[in-house]
């Protein structure tokens, strides 16, 4: 007022809590955090606390409570989440299995969606009255070689009927946790009662490597399995163009090998298969190179193979590309190429000339590509 600042106070916002203890043998640490006009998840808060007796036993519990905003549809939902961990020992199982964590959980207004590559999300969804999980941890009795986390989930709709049922196992070979695993895998299925959809993926990743020496990765993406009962679609792959199954070796910091492949096949194409044929494999380590040899892509895959809805489609393709960079004092060798194919078989009525196309009706099409540089 009068040409002078006006202070005055309007509210504390927390944004975040966090506890962390150690007692003796027990360790506790515990969050909350708040989120306020999110446009997914409206107003509401989330929050976990774990607990370890060293060496004896774990609890691991979280929670997420709120309300979507008004043009989302205005209504509360909730989460609650809790596991055991019974530590290295376990109990006995089966013969030389031992169980080592058990839970469950149960949610009301939320819906289980792939966030991609495997992985999972709860979004709010006012048609889901109620869901249940509950989740077995089994290894062998020798500590950190292979361990298996299997959870089965059910959710039911307003009318009290089950809308979806899924099963989502997680493994992994030589280490106490899956993230830091010599190699590790995951897989869902899940049934959509509504829709009538199958739907399952498969994810595995290994690797090792010695500083400076040498790394190994292998990675298997991208595997689905999907089945829609209401139309009869149905698709399979083995990886797709843009997220291939793997390998890479790495030599002495300074040469790097990669392979990858894919292979597709049904009577439609979901959105993850982009366009088809993809782009040369290992092109992308020269920016600019495919725009010099005037390469363009060719588009979607319906305007490819004009193959009508339902038509059975086959598709695969594997890449190599390589790259060095090795010096010696101020002389330097870098070299790197890549070479590669995609084929895509589809059957097609389309006449040419009066006559069908192919082989009894099956058409290919398709690229085979190479390049090298030395510098």
């Amino acid at each position: 007022k009068n040409g002078r600042p006006d202070w005055s106070f309007d509210q504390v916002q927390q944004d975040k809590v966090e506890v962390h203890g150690h007692f003796g043998p027990v360790k506790v640490d515990g969050y909350l955090d708040f989120y306020n006009d999110d446009p997914i998840y409206g107003n509401g808060l989330t929050g976990g606390v774990k607990m370890n007796i060293e060496g004896l036993f774990g609890v691991d519990a979280v929670a997420q409570f709120g309300r979507t905003l008004p043009t989302k549809g205005d209504f509360r939902y909730w989460y609650v989440q809790a596991q055991g961990d019974l530590g290295a020992a376990g109990l006995p199982f089966a013969g030389p299995l031992v169980l080592r964590r058990f839970g469950g959980g149960a949610y009301s207004k939320l819906k289980r969606v792939e966030v991609g590559n495997g992985k999972f999300d709860y979004v709010p969804d006012a048609s889901i009255e109620m869901g249940f999980k509950a989740k077995l941890g089994i290894g062998l009795a020798s500590p950190d070689v292979f361990e298996m986390d299997g959870e089965l989930e059910i959710a039911f709709n307003q009318d009290k009927g089950a809308d979806n049922i899924g099963i989502h196992v997680d493994a992994w070979l030589i280490g106490h946790e899956k993230a830091n695993s010599l190699a590790q895998g995951s897989g869902d299925i899940n049934y959509d009662f509504q829709h009538k959809q199958l739907s399952s993926t498969l994810t595995m990743q290994a690797g090792y490597s010695v500083p400076h020496l040498i790394s190994i990765s292998a990675t298997v993406n991208e595997t689905h399995f999907l089945i829609d009962g209401n139309t009869g679609d149905w698709f399979l792959s083995l990886g797709v163009p843009q997220n291939r199954i793997g390998l890479s070796i790495s030599a002495l910091d300074a040469a790097t090998i990669n392979f990858g492949s894919y292979f597709m096949m049904g009577n439609y194409t979901p959105t993850i298969v982009g366009p088809l044929p993809p782009a040369p494999y290992g092109f992308d380590q020269r920016p600019g190179l495919l725009q010099e040899l005037g390469y363009h892509d060719k588009g979607t895959t319906e305007n490819v193979f004009n193959a009508p809805p339902g038509s059975p489609l086959l598709a695969f393709g594997a890449g190599y590309s390589t790259n060095a960079d090795f010096g010696i004092g101020p002389f330097h060798l870098r070299y790197g190429g890549a070479i590669g194919f995609d084929l895509a078989l589809s059957q097609s009525e389309d006449k040419c000339n009066g006559n069908t196309p192919g082989i009894n009706g099956w058409y290919a099409q398709g690229q085979i590509y190479a390049y090298i540089h030395f510098a």
